[in-house]
């Protein structure tokens, strides 16, 4: 049987409908094509995409045994911390009426190149105080925090989400500027 690939892209609300495609590739050593399938563009709450039907890509994926499941997400940057190196980590959350709702820090995928390009564009959005909801960041993750005013979007690949809404294993990818913090909304994972 041929190993899948299925990579999961768990957007933030965009326009469009889901996407799933198929495509089909020759690996050096391999005996038989990989397939992968590539769910895009999971528009959660918007009218395209109803749970519903999100749940039957869900069980149509499940039942071809996926060998890894990617997820990818689009979060609103509310700060930063220090680190090893001058940006350790962005503190990152989904927007709400009472300010951004966290997310975890993302420190993973920030190379010299990511790093210097971030840190040109969050520090002229330096603010005194969080854009999270009252008492949404952990002490922990606060402390010595830099807050920025919540305009950056950014991509994360994450491995799941722990019971709080934390991002489990969360990797930069890449500032989103084709999106707004506007554009970004929680999705549902209570979709198996």
């Amino acid at each position: 049987m041929a190993p899948f690939l299925v990579a999961l892209w768990a957007f933030c609300i965009e326009p469009g409908l889901l996407v799933v495609r198929h495509v089909r590739m020759e690996l050096p050593g391999w005996r038989e094509d990989v397939r992968i399938a590539v769910v895009s563009d999971l528009h959660i709450g918007s009218p395209h995409v109803g749970i519903d039907r999100l749940r039957r890509v869900v069980e149509r994926m499940n039942a071809e045994n996926p060998a890894l499941v990617v997820l990818l997400g689009d979060y609103v940057i509310g700060g930063w911390r220090s680190g090893a190196r001058k940006l350790g980590g962005l503190l990152v959350g989904v927007p709400t009426e009472d300010g951004l709702v966290f997310r975890g820090r993302v420190g993973g995928g920030i190379g010299a190149v990511a790093e210097k390009e971030l840190l040109s564009r969050l520090e002229p959005l330096a603010r005194r105080d969080s854009p999270f909801a009252p008492g949404a960041v952990p002490r922990e993750d606060a402390k010595g925090a830099h807050w920025v005013d919540p305009q950056l979007v950014v991509e994360v690949r994450y491995g799941n989400r722990t019971p709080d809404g934390r991002l489990r294993f969360p990797r930069f990818l890449r500032l989103r500027d084709d999106k707004t913090p506007q554009d970004c909304a929680e999705e549902d994972e209570d979709v198996s």
